[in-house]
């Protein structure tokens, strides 16, 4: 269909209310290099309303060659080498999208540092006020402590997107960093000063998903009439004479007739050991005409749709109860309009709890039917939700109080946040963006300085891709391994043949981990590692096998070989977090959890939760 409108294939993914928070997001980058300049161009095409750029570096030979958005400009006669790459990669990236409004803030033209600015006041009063979505970091020149440090002051940090390329591999990883701030709403929301980060709109698929959508297992009353009135009022069809009729009765209303026609045949036996499926699919078969019948075969397909479900397992799914408890107590941004989808949470929470189900989408699946009796049985399902969206509304505006002007929504807009709960209960998900370990690439307690000039890419690249002495004794394999969870730990003890090393991507998180954190200490004279994880069990090098461990030290010496960025390699990483950034910023897609390794040597990727 032809459109004018630009976003118009976007919109089709995240819709229009999606879109709408893509055009109030803000994205901080944290530098400019060419992974973080990839990913701010993946964010200004869909439209994002404001990209801010902090980088200290000038404008080298290296970032001509490995920058794509940084551009000499031979026609204006000065050359752009030594000026600010901030403004350079701003120039560009503003060209690709009108809609966003692109800054960029030069912090070394004082002899300052992205480092330095993080750990400023100016920054702390920035990033309380200027309602940043999301932050954007690349890890190899900006270290993440100082990042952690200063988003701990605020009382709802940002997520955390952080990027790493270096020669042909890379990571990115999601992080929800816990404020410290005494009495801040995200402390409201978690004990240890976090929040989940809640997507809306995960876009569900499968077997459960229409199991929510139809609730066969309890048809509400306009159903059950309008599946028993009519053309279908015997139970065997016998009214419906037209053999293309028949052959086109949805299969919702056969579903309903079989249970009938079984319940009669097994005096109202219920639908959970094998032999009862089985005898209710033969009454499937027993209202069939002509094995043609496609509906029919549908019907078959779908029975698990009248089965019953174990008295243990919970009607309403625990990632929709998680989600609706988390946004009942959510404070993103303290305006009325939080308020009210509080209030509307706690209402669809509240009926969830004493129907026994979700409430109902008001959509159908695809299914073989006339246009005619599709657009009958749609119907019926849009009113059923917009009757049960009336009666949440309701039973909330009753139980508040009216003299509460803060927590007192007005109809229209409990209403609204009540149906778009409704419509997307199912698909609520509730993702814990926390990491679990307590060390990163710098343990906790660990200071580091990174000056302009530790962060100088005056090299060129070829010269970049020559290994680096350092001591390997300065980090030994069981302070690396402090990095992964107990599950990924054991995993990596358990491995001892060539393919089940070759299978996994552990060797080159490690080995990324290992040569950054390196770096970061060589960089601040620091000859060991100290800090954060030593609470956690470490994995001794006799404990690995010796496969594990040349895996680690031949993924360590290829990272360590090429520090520059490759402009492929950054293109991928940039897409990847920027691709997480959206859905982030729209609360559409479940969000990577919580960390992706990827190796173009040896073309994988893996995610893992770090």
């Amino acid at each position: 269909m032809a459109t004018n409108d630009k976003y118009d294939r976007q919109v089709r993914l995240w819709g229009t209310s999606g879109q709408a928070e893509v055009a109030k997001g803000h994205v901080l980058c944290l530098g400019s290099s060419a992974v973080l300049s990839e990913a701010a161009k993946n964010v200004i095409l869909p439209g994002v309303g404001r990209v801010t750029i902090v980088d200290d570096q000038k404008v080298t030979a290296v970032d001509l060659r490995t920058n794509f958005f940084v551009v000499e400009k031979q026609q204006q006669g000065a050359s752009i080498l030594g000026t600010s790459r901030a403004e350079a990669v701003r120039e560009s990236l503003q060209t690709l999208n009108p809609d966003s409004s692109v800054v960029g803030v030069d912090v070394g033209k004082n002899g300052g540092t992205t480092s330095g600015w993080l750990e400023c006041e100016a920054s702390r009063v920035y990033l309380s006020k200027a309602d940043v979505s999301l932050i954007l970091v690349d890890e190899q020149h900006v270290p993440i402590e100082k990042v952690r440090r200063a988003l701990e002051r605020l009382s709802s940090p940002p997520v955390v997107v952080r990027c790493l390329s270096r020669g042909f591999v890379g990571w990115v990883r999601l992080e929800q960093v816990a404020s410290t701030t005494s009495g801040s709403a995200s402390t409201a929301s978690s004990s240890s000063g976090s929040r989940p980060h809640i997507v809306m709109d995960s876009k569900p698929e499968g077997q459960a998903f229409v199991r929510h959508q139809l609730r066969l297992s309890k048809p509400f009353d306009a159903l059950q009439k309008y599946a028993f009135e009519g053309a279908f009022s015997d139970v065997e069809f016998a009214g419906v004479k037209d053999s293309a009729e028949h052959a086109h009765i949805p299969y919702p209303i056969i579903l309903l007739h079989a249970r009938k026609l079984y319940s009669e045949g097994q005096g109202g036996a219920s639908l959970r050991t094998r032999e009862e499926k089985e005898a209710f699919k033969k009454c499937i078969l027993r209202l069939r005409r002509s094995p043609d019948e496609q509906n029919f075969q549908e019907a078959l397909d779908v029975a698990y749709l009248m089965y019953d479900t174990p008295a243990s397992s919970a009607v309403v799914p625990e990632d929709t109860r998680e989600a609706l408890e988390a946004l009942a107590v959510e404070r993103r941004n303290g305006t009325k309009d939080d308020a009210d989808l509080r209030l509307a949470a706690q209402a669809v929470a509240k009926f969830c709890e004493e129907k026994g189900v979700l409430p109902l989408p008001g959509s159908l699946p695809d299914m073989t039917s006339t246009t005619e009796g599709y657009i009958a049985l749609q119907e019926l399902y849009r009113r059923q939700a917009e009757a049960e969206i009336d009666e949440i509304a309701k039973a909330e505006q009753t139980t508040t109080s009216p003299s509460d002007n803060n927590n007192n929504p007005s109809s229209e807009n409990l209403k609204t946040n009540v149906g778009n709960l409704c419509r997307s209960a199912f698909a609520l998900r509730c993702v814990d963006l926390r990491q679990e370990t307590t060390s990163a690439l710098v343990g906790r307690g660990t200071t580091t300085t990174t000056s302009s000039a530790d962060q100088a890419h005056s090299q060129d690249l070829a010269e970049d891709c020559v290994p680096m002495e350092v001591d390997n004794s300065t980090t030994t394999m069981s302070k690396i391994t402090r990095l992964l969870p107990e599950e990924l730990r054991a995993e990596l003890e358990c491995m001892e043949s060539q393919e089940e090393v070759d299978e996994s991507m552990l060797p080159w998180f490690l080995g990324i981990a290992k040569v950054v954190e390196e770096e970061q200490q060589l960089s601040c004279g620091r000859g060991t590692a100290t800090g954060g994880g030593q609470g956690a069990p470490q994995i001794k090098d006799e404990e690995l096998s010796p496969v594990v461990l040349e895996a680690i030290r031949k993924a360590t010496t290829e990272v360590r070989r090429c520090p520059g960025q490759v402009h492929p390699t950054s293109a991928l990483i940039g897409g990847i977090a920027a691709q997480e950034a959206i859905k982030l910023i729209t609360r559409t897609y479940v969000p990577l959890d919580n960390a992706l390794v990827y190796s173009g040597i040896v073309d994988k990727s893996e995610v893992f939760k770090i």
